[in-house]
């Protein structure tokens, strides 16, 4: 046995040691699946937050894991609501026209915000907002 130092960190030891040595017998926990975190993507001029189950990026932030995939979702949409945020998977690049303004050389094909701009759940970088 192994001690921890906590119940959840008992339940993530032994979720890990499930997937590592798959006991034939034992169906819970069995189907591959992680534990989500939140991550925010510091790499980029523009950045998101998202849900991930995977961890990799080393410009990235991560907050978690989560026992909750649909609860950590909640708390984006809320947050979403609160501060609005891009969540697209375009590159935007920040650049400056004339103006001193940041405009994004990356903007969409004719200059329109998604649909989430319109939400008022985006703050359109793409479009140079």
């Amino acid at each position: 046995y192994v001690l921890t130092g906590s119940i959840s960190e008992a339940f993530l030891l032994e979720a890990n040691l499930i997937k590592q040595h798959r006991p034939r017998y034992n169906i819970r926990l069995k189907d591959d699946k992680s534990y989500p975190y939140v991550k925010v993507t510091l790499g980029e001029d523009f950045p998101r937050i998202l849900r991930t189950r995977t961890l990799g990026d080393r410009a990235a932030r991560y907050f978690g894991p989560f026992a909750n995939a649909k609860a950590v979702d909640e708390s984006l949409d809320l947050l979403q609501k609160l501060f609005p945020y891009r969540t697209c998977k375009l590159t935007i690049v920040a650049g400056d026209d004339r103006r001193g303004r940041t405009v994004p050389p990356s903007a969409l094909p004719g200059g329109r915000p998604c649909l989430l701009f319109h939400l008022r759940r985006c703050t359109a970088p793409c479009v140079g907002n």
